[in-house]
């Protein structure tokens, strides 16, 4: 029998913002999935501050991409034997 997943959010007072409620209840989901199974993770303004910089650090670095600001450098790995190339590291 599968396991169904469970989401709770509590909102103190009496103004409950629902479309906001789902997103910080995803965002606990998401971090709670990533800690691996059967996890519990509840939602705060520390979590919802580390989302934000996160999503703000990858917004920079995709508008970096585009704009052609990264230039990649790939370093050969050989085989200490056989001088076969046998994969590249990405240097920076």
């Amino acid at each position: 029998m599968p396991l169904g997943r469970k989401h709770i959010a509590l909102e103190p007072g009496a103004d409950i913002d629902t479309p906001r409620e789902l997103i910080n209840a995803d965002i606990a989901l998401y971090r709670a999935k990533g800690r691996g199974r059967n996890r519990h993770e509840f939602f705060s303004k520390a979590l919802q501050s580390e989302i934000e910089t996160t999503k703000h650090m990858a917004d920079e670095i995709l508008s970096g991409i585009e704009q052609g600001e990264f230039h990649p450098y790939y370093q050969p790995l050989l085989n200490a034997t056989s001088l076969d190339i046998i994969g590249v590291s990405l240097r920076r």
